[in-house]
């Protein structure tokens, strides 16, 4: 009976054990490489104005993935991006992170082609063993000031 206690106590501070490590946080190094590698694939689907790439990015249990996409292809239709660049990533826990990042590109207008570029930030959540996008800021720095306007 004893023998059997302690086996069973043995089995379960092992299995206690490996369920800890297996949970243990992710290095800042793990943090930033798989946050740059879902940049990577917005960029890519950014760049190739794939709407359906970049709304798959993305998790919207409030507005949905089919206005998202819908969103992303009406930009595409006006806009053409560079790719945006990461400046920080802050993790929140396990399952939720906080990326910066810059951005820039060509709006078409009447008037002809307006070079933009701006800041971004994501609140990024886990979804089983991929991350996606729950929301996301995008600011515009607005252009200097024409020399006509200085006068």
């Amino acid at each position: 009976m004893l023998r059997a206690r302690v086996t069973t106590m043995a089995a379960l501070v092992v299995g206690l054990a490996t369920s800890a490590a297996a949970q243990q946080p992710a290095t800042e190094q793990d943090v930033r490489q798989s946050a740059e590698s879902m940049l990577q694939a917005r960029n890519k689907a950014v760049l190739a104005k794939d709407a359906v790439a970049a709304a798959a990015l993305f998790t919207g249990p409030i507005v949905g993935r089919a206005a998202i996409e819908k969103a992303i292809a009406d930009n595409f239709k006006v806009s053409t991006p560079n790719p945006s660049t990461l400046d920080q990533v802050i993790m929140v826990g396990d399952a939720v992170r906080l990326k910066t990042g810059s951005w820039s590109g060509t709006l078409q207008t009447p008037s002809g082609p307006v070079p933009r570029k701006g800041y971004w930030s994501s609140t990024d959540v886990r979804d089983g063993n991929t991350w996606k996008i729950r929301m996301e800021t995008v600011t515009v720095t607005p252009p200097p000031p024409s020399s006509e306007a200085k006068n």
